[in-house]
C-alpha cells in the first residue's frame, strides 16, 4: 500500500494491508538504543500485528440472536441492534459479537449455553457508518444487514469442551475470592472453563484463562488476571454490560464488585480506564434511588461519581399519587388516592411534595397498604419546603413487601398551620420481583 502515517488513521482495514508490506513504528521512549537517536528507535513489524487496530479505541457489544429461525446471520444482528437500549456512540470501532456452539463437525447450531464437546463460533460485525446513537431510542438501521455492517473477523474453537460451574449467590465478592474458598474444581486445557456467581440475583458468567491445573480450596490458588467476564445468554438484557476489553483480546471484562459508591471511589487506584465496575448497593449516586448498577470508569480522579458513567442499573419503577387539586388549600384526610401493583414486589422508596409549599407546620402523609401504614416514621414536608426529599426526618419504610392486588392508598394527616399548602403528590417507587 502507499506510505501512510498509522497516527493519522482511525482504523487500519485488512484489506489495505499487503503480504509484502512493512510497517514501522517508531518507540519515543527508546532513545538509548545504539540503532536509534534522541528521537526514538524505530523497528519493523509484521502486517498482522496491526490489522484490524488504529488510534481509536474499540468497544464489544454482546448481541445475541436466535440461529435456529430462518434469515441471514448479518440482518438478524442489525434487528438485534435495532432492538436494544439507547446506545449512546462515542468515538470508537464498535463490533458487536455473536456467539453460538455447534456440534464438533460444524453442521449442526445448537444454543448459546453449549456443552460438553461443543465448538464455538464468535463473529465480531462492525458498523460500516457513524451515528450519534442506535437503538430504540436512537437511529435505527435501515435496510438489510450488508449496507449497515460487515464481518470484521471470526474465532472459532475445534475439539474444546465447555465445564459450567454454578457457585450462586455470592454477592460482591470477586470471583478469585469465591472459587479459591470452594472446589477444587478442575480445569480442561483448552477447553472453556467458566464459572457462574449471582449478584443480587444477576448473573455473572467468568472465563478462566489461568493455567489448566486444579484450581481451588486446597489446590492452586487464582488471581483476578485469571478471570474474565463471558457474556450469558441473555445478553445485555440481563444486566451484563458491554465494555471496552481489557488485557484478553474481544472479551467482556468486568474489573472489579463493590458493596456501595464510597467502596467503589476507596478503591479508585486499582481501576482500570474503560473497564465497567459493578455496586451492589449504589442508591448514594445522585441518579440513582435503589439496587445494583455498572459503571464504567473514566480515568479521573476527583473520587467521586463524575468519574464514573452509568452503563445500566437495577429498575427502579414509581406511581405518582395525585392527592389533591391545584388550587385548594389542603385539608385533612383519609383515601385521598389509591394505587395496586399488578404482580409482587418490593417499595424501595417513597416521597411527598406539594406545589404551593406549606408554613406554619408539616404536612404529613401516611401510606397504607390495605389500610394499615407502611411507614413507621410518616412522609413529613417541612414548612417553606415543597418536597418531602429535605424532611428534617426522613421517612421510614416499615412493611416493603406487596402482592398482586394489593391496595395502597394515602393519608394526609396534618396541614400547613398559616399557609396550608396546595398541590399534594405522593410517589411510591418499587421494583417487581
Amino acid at each position: 500500500m502507499p506510505d501512510k502515517k498509522f497516527s493519522d488513521f482511525p482504523y487500519l482495514d485488512p484489506s489495505e494491508v499487503a503480504a509484502d508490506d512493512e510497517i514501522l513504528i517508531l518507540d519515543k521512549s527508546n532513545t538509548s538504543h545504539e540503532l536509534g537517536d534522541a528521537a526514538g528507535t524505530m523497528s519493523r513489524t509484521l502486517p498482522e500485528a496491526v490489522k484490524n487496530t488504529g488510534n481509536v479505541a474499540s468497544r464489544f457489544i454482546y448481541t445475541p440472536i436466535d440461529f435456529a429461525t430462518p434469515g441471514t446471520d448479518i440482518d438478524k444482528v442489525k434487528d438485534a441492534i435495532n432492538a436494544m437500549g439507547t446506545l449512546a456512540m462515542e468515538r470508537k470501532v464498535y463490533n458487536f459479537y455473536t456467539i453460538r456452539y455447534v456440534e464438533g463437525d460444524g453442521s449442526t447450531t445448537i444454543s448459546s449455553d453449549g456443552g460438553p464437546g461443543f465448538d464455538s463460533i464468535i463473529d465480531f460485525y462492525q458498523l460500516l457508518r457513524n451515528y450519534s446513537s442506535l437503538g430504540s431510542g436512537g437511529t435505527q438501521l435501515q435496510g438489510s444487514g450488508y449496507a449497515n455492517l460487515r464481518l470484521a473477523s471470526r474465532i472459532s474453537t475445534r475439539d474444546t469442551s465447555v465445564a459450567d460451574n454454578d457457585l450462586g449467590e455470592q454477592g460482591v465478592t470477586d470471583i478469585e475470592d469465591v472459587v479459591n474458598a470452594n472446589g477444587p474444581y478442575v480445569t480442561n486445557p483448552g477447553g472453556f472453563n467458566l464459572f457462574t456467581v449471582d449478584r443480587s440475583g444477576v448473573p455473572h458468567r467468568y472465563l478462566y484463562v489461568g493455567e489448566a491445573v486444579n484450581i481451588g480450596d486446597g489446590e492452586v490458588q487464582t488471581t483476578s488476571s485469571d478471570w474474565l467476564a463471558w457474556p450469558t445468554t441473555s445478553g445485555e438484557d440481563d444486566g451484563e454490560p458491554d465494555t471496552t476489553p481489557q488485557g484478553y483480546e474481544n472479551y467482556i471484562f468486568v474489573q472489579k464488585a463493590y458493596a456501595t459508591m464510597a467502596a467503589l471511589y476507596a478503591a479508585q487506584a486499582d481501576q482500570i480506564k474503560g473497564a465497567v465496575m459493578y455496586v451492589a448497593d449504589a442508591s448514594a449516586h445522585a441518579k440513582l434511588i435503589y439496587g445494583y448498577a455498572y459503571l464504567e470508569y473514566l480515568g479521573t480522579t476527583s473520587g467521586d461519581e463524575s468519574d464514573y458513567t452509568i452503563i445500566s442499573s437495577q429498575k427502579v419503577e414509581s406511581a405518582e399519587l395525585m392527592c389533591s387539586d391545584m388550587s385548594t388549600d389542603l385539608s385533612t384526610g383519609t383515601d385521598l388516592a389509591y394505587w395496586y401493583p399488578e404482580k409482587d414486589g418490593t417499595i424501595v422508596a417513597v416521597s411527598s411534595g406539594c406545589f404551593v409549599a406549606p408554613t406554619g407546620a408539616v404536612v404529613t402523609n401516611d401510606i397504607n397498604k390495605n389500610g394499615t401504614t407502611i411507614l413507621s416514621t410518616k412522609l413529613t414536608i417541612d414548612a417553606g419546603e415543597k418536597t418531602s426529599i429535605t424532611a428534617a426526618t426522613p421517612a421510614v419504610i416499615s412493611v416493603s413487601s406487596f402482592s398482586t392486588g394489593d391496595i395502597f392508598s394515602v393519608d394526609r394527616d396534618t396541614v400547613g398551620s398559616t399557609v396550608k399548602g396546595k398541590g399534594n403528590i405522593v410517589k411510591l417507587f418499587y421494583i417487581y420481583t
